[in-house]
C-alpha cells in the first residue's frame, strides 16, 4: 500500500521525540506497531502520506519528517513541510562555507578567551561542561558543525563527573536525541563531507 511506509515513519519519529513514550527508534530502526488496517480506514492519510511518498521517495522519508520535527512542525500538512523540507536540504549547499566560519570562530573566541583545550572538550579543572556544548546552545556555532567534533566528545567527556551548576546536560541530552538523525540525514546530503571532516579535524587540533 503506498504511503503506508511513510506513515510509519512520521509515527516513529513522533514517538521518538515523544518523552512519555521511551520510544528509541535507532533500537527498533524505525519499526511500530502501526497497522495497514487503520492506516487504510482514515482515507485522509492515504492521500497525504501516499502523496508525499510519492514525491520525494521512500529512501528520503526519514529525513523528510525528522526535518520538520526538527523544525518544530508536529500536525503532519503536505505542503508547507515539503516546502520546509526543501528550504533545509537546499540550505546544505551552503554548509561548508558556514562550517569554516564555525571553525574559525572557535579560534577566535580560544583566542580571545583564552580557554584550554580541556574547557573546550571535558569542562576543564572545574568539571563544567565542554565550552562547545555552551557555544553550541547559544547559536554560536551551528547544528551541522557539532556533529564533526560531537563523537570526539562522547569519547572522552563522562557526564556522571561534571558539577554543572547551570545544568548543560539538559544541552548535551537534547542535542544526543537528535544526532543520530543529524548524522543519518544530512550527512548524505553533504557532498565535501570526507574533506570537511580533515580539515575541522586539523584546525581543532591545532588549539
Amino acid at each position: 500500500m503506498i504511503g503506508f511506509a511513510a506513515y510509519q515513519k512520521y509515527l516513529a519519529i513522533m514517538m521518538h521525540f515523544n518523552v512519555k513514550t521511551n520510544y528509541d527508534y535507532f533500537k527498533y530502526n524505525g519499526k511500530t506497531n502501526a497497522k495497514l488496517e487503520s492506516y487504510q480506514n482514515n482515507k485522509s492519510n492515504i492521500y497525504k502520506y501516499a502523496g508525499i511518498e510519492k514525491r520525494i521517495g521512500i529512501n528520503q522519508l526519514e529525513t523528510f519528517f525528522f526535518v520538520n520535527f526538527e523544525g518544530d512542525y508536529k500536525k503532519f500538512v503536505p505542503q508547507p513541510w515539503y516546502k520546509y523540507y526543501k528550504k533545509v536540504i537546499d540550505s546544505l549547499d551552503n554548509f561548508p562555507v558556514t562550517y569554516a566560519a564555525d571553525l574559525k570562530t572557535i579560534s577566535d573566541m580560544v583566542r580571545d578567551t583564552q580557554c584550554s583545550r580541556d574547557d573546550l572538550f571535558t569542562g576543564g579543572e572545574f568539571h563544567l561542561h565542554p565550552l562547545l556544548y555552551v557555544w553550541y546552545d547559544k547559536g554560536i556555532i551551528s547544528r551541522y558543525t557539532m556533529l564533526f567534533i560531537d563523537s570526539y566528545i562522547e569519547s572522552i567527556f563522562d557526564e556522571s563527573h561534571s558539577s554543572d551548576p547551570l545544568l548543560w546536560k539538559e544541552v548535551v541530552d537534547a542535542h544526543r536525541l537528535r544526532v543520530g538523525f543529524y548524522r543519518r540525514c544530512y550527512f548524505l546530503n553533504l557532498q565535501s563531507k570526507d574533506e570537511m571532516i580533515k580539515s575541522g579535524q586539523k584546525q581543532l587540533n591545532n588549539l
